[in-house]
């Protein structure tokens, strides 16, 4: 299953939202729903031209393909999502999914800092969301890894990276939130440099323990000549 990374303003009331289980997208005011009365999902013309009699002019040609991304999101195919620079620039918000995609019409559970905005909605667990620091611990660490990554630079986007995915279910198997940073940047690249050596060691001497003294040799001199290591 994919995770989701899903960014919005860091905004203190978009996090209060997060923490009684709504998670809100903005680009969502009156009329932008991505779903009909029916629950089919609208078309891109309609939804780019409802924007155009709104704003004035025509929206980023991908906004509605991004936005749409959220009607992914549900408990049986994206169940997790991770919200970066939520509540500030060294924290990130994680938490399961409860619901899929809603639009809030009426806006009733909106308050005065949402501009009549933010109507796209996911309903996630309450009681699943955890705050971390980015270097809380190794897990936290290797998350944040994934948000300055160009690809994920969109309102909504996804990973399916397996030890992504465990790294975050052991996140969320925690009682609480980290806030504080637990390690210093050296220690946590120390870790993770230490446990790529012992891998690439492992899987060498798996790779070579069939050859002889001479293959080996020939083995290294081309590895260093390959890298122009004198």
């Amino acid at each position: 299953m994919a995770i989701a990374i899903f960014r919005v303003d860091e905004q203190e009331w978009i996090y209060n939202e997060i923490l009684e289980g709504r998670l809100r997208q903005g680009w969502g005011a009156p009329e932008y729903s991505l779903i009909d009365g029916d629950g089919n999902i609208v078309s891109k013309q309609h939804w780019e031209t409802t924007y155009q009699n709104t704003w004035g002019d025509k929206p980023s040609p991908r906004r509605y393909s991004i936005l749409c991304n959220m009607l992914q999101l549900n408990v049986e195919d994206v169940d997790i999502v991770v919200v970066p620079k939520t509540p500030d620039r060294n924290q990130f918000t994680i938490a399961r999914v409860k619901r899929g995609y809603q639009f809030d019409a009426d806006g009733s559970q909106l308050g005065p800092d949402a501009r009549g905005d933010y109507r796209h909605v996911i309903d996630i667990d309450p009681d699943s969301v955890r705050t971390f620091h980015y270097r809380a611990n190794d897990d936290s660490f290797l998350v944040s890894g994934l948000f300055s990554r160009h690809c994920h630079r969109a309102a909504v986007s996804f990973n399916h990276d397996s030890r992504q995915r465990e790294a975050r279910e052991r996140l969320l198997n925690l009682q609480g939130s980290i806030l504080e940073q637990g390690q210093d940047a050296d220690q946590l690249f120390g870790t993770i440099i230490s446990a790529s050596f012992r891998e690439a060691a492992r899987n060498l001497s798996e790779q070579t323990g069939g050859w002889n003294g001479q293959k080996f040799e020939d083995f290294v001199r081309w590895a260093f000549r390959s890298r122009n290591i004198k």
